[in-house]
């Protein structure tokens, strides 16, 4: 830090002091020859006077140069110091994917468990489906089989002229009896039917039940994403340091080499 120096009752003022890259092994012990110096205050020509100008020195760094971090309450993360904002941005970016990995993760496996089970659920309905549509057709066919042999065998006993009563009763015993097994076998066939249209129902609603839940997967990873490409607002934190933390390396009157360009303005050499 260079502080200009002046005659007055206050030699200088740390507000107009400035930052500058300028190693100290780079100041010499002896002055250049031939070069002339410019009026010198009072009091930096007293020794004590140094040692007053480094606590002042000491407290102006408290005030003026605080630690500024940035937190960010989402990560639960502060900078590092001298991290600057987009730096640690960047930092907080490659955390932030790493978290959201593994929460993607952890959601799909959550949900691989619900999936299996509704896959089982619809796999074990469309077989359901299959066999009652085996077990339909053949009861239709039983069914067709039944009627044609009722109707067969009422053509054969219309076409015989005599038999006897009792023939007559056995027969329409017989056709009677065909009659009611075809009847029960054309009610089971329907049964049968209905049988396949509650199972297709069954394999309807397991299938709306696997698409509403890739809908809620699909939201929740969304809002995962969403979340963590939402850029957050981080908050300064602002750290002062105890004054006796502050040590000083040297504080030091030094002299700055000075010219003068071909207008005779005075030009910093030393910059």
């Amino acid at each position: 830090m260079l502080v200009n120096l002046e005659d007055g009752p206050i030699p200088f003022s740390l507000d107009s002091a400035q930052t500058v890259d300028l190693p100290i092994d780079l100041l010499e012990t002896e002055p250049v020859e031939a070069v002339t110096f410019a009026p010198l205050p009072g009091e930096a020509a007293q020794p004590r006077s140094y040692a007053r100008w480094s606590k002042e020195l000491v407290r102006w760094i408290q005030g003026a140069h605080p630690i500024t971090l940035y937190e960010s309450k989402v990560r639960r993360m502060f900078s590092r110091p001298e991290e600057t904002e987009q730096d640690f941005r960047m930092r907080l970016a490659d955390v932030g994917r790493e978290a959201r990995d593994t929460q993607l993760d952890k959601i799909r496996q959550r949900f691989e468990s619900r999936f299996r089970t509704l896959q089982d659920r619809l796999r074990r309905a469309e077989q359901a489906v299959e066999t009652k549509s085996s077990q339909s057709r053949q009861a239709w066919l039983d069914t067709a089989l039944s009627a044609a042999t009722a109707a067969v065998g009422a053509t054969s006993a219309s076409k015989k002229s005599s038999g006897g009563l009792l023939g007559a009763l056995l027969g329409s015993s017989t056709r009677a009896s065909q009659a009611a097994t075809t009847i029960r076998r054309a009610g089971r066939a329907a049964q049968s039917r209905q049988s396949i249209s509650q199972a297709a129902e069954t394999v309807e609603a397991v299938q709306a039940q696997i698409k509403a839940l890739e809908k809620e997967l699909e939201e929740e990873l969304r809002k995962v994403e969403d979340t963590a490409d939402a850029e957050e607002v981080l908050e300064e934190i602002v750290i002062r340091p105890n004054l006796n933390a502050i040590s000083p390396r040297l504080t030091a009157l030094v002299w700055l080499p000075w010219g003068v360009d071909g207008s005779g303005q005075p030009v910093p050499l030393w910059r």
